[in-house]
C-alpha cells in the first residue's frame, strides 16, 4: 500500500535542481480493508426503478439511455443488433422494465 507523503517535508535537493528529496518519517498506515466490487444486486436495481418510476412498465430509448448513462444512439444500435430486446409500437421502440433491470445489473 502506498505510504502517505507529508508535502511539508519535501525540500529541494541542493545537489540537483531537477529532483526533490523527501524526509521520510515512520507514518502509520490505516488498516487495509478488503476491496469491495461495489456491485448492486438485481433486487436493489428493481427497488430503485420502482421508487423512481412506480407505475411505468415500458421505457423509451431516451429514458433507457438516461438510466444506463449512455447515449440514445448506443441503445438504438443495440436494439437494431437484437442485443437489447424492445417492443415495437408503430415506429416507436420501447424497452421493458425487466430488461432495464437486467441491463443495470449485468450490463450489455
Amino acid at each position: 500500500m502506498p505510504s502517505i507523503i507529508d508535502l511539508s517535508k519535501i525540500t529541494p535537493d541542493v545537489n540537483n535542481d531537477h529532483y526533490l528529496t523527501v524526509q521520510q518519517e515512520n507514518i502509520s498506515t490505516p488498516p487495509t480493508q478488503e476491496p469491495s466490487l461495489g456491485r448492486i444486486t438485481q433486487d436493489e436495481n428493481e427497488r430503485m426503478l420502482q421508487r423512481i418510476y412506480p407505475d411505468k412498465l415500458l421505457f423509451t430509448i431516451q429514458e433507457t439511455a438516461a438510466l444506463l448513462n449512455v447515449s440514445h444512439e448506443f441503445v438504438r444500435q443495440q436494439i437494431i443488433k437484437n442485443i437489447i430486446p424492445a417492443v415495437g409500437f408503430g415506429d416507436r421502440r420501447m424497452i421493458n422494465r425487466s430488461t432495464i433491470i437486467q441491463l443495470l445489473t449485468f450490463g450489455v
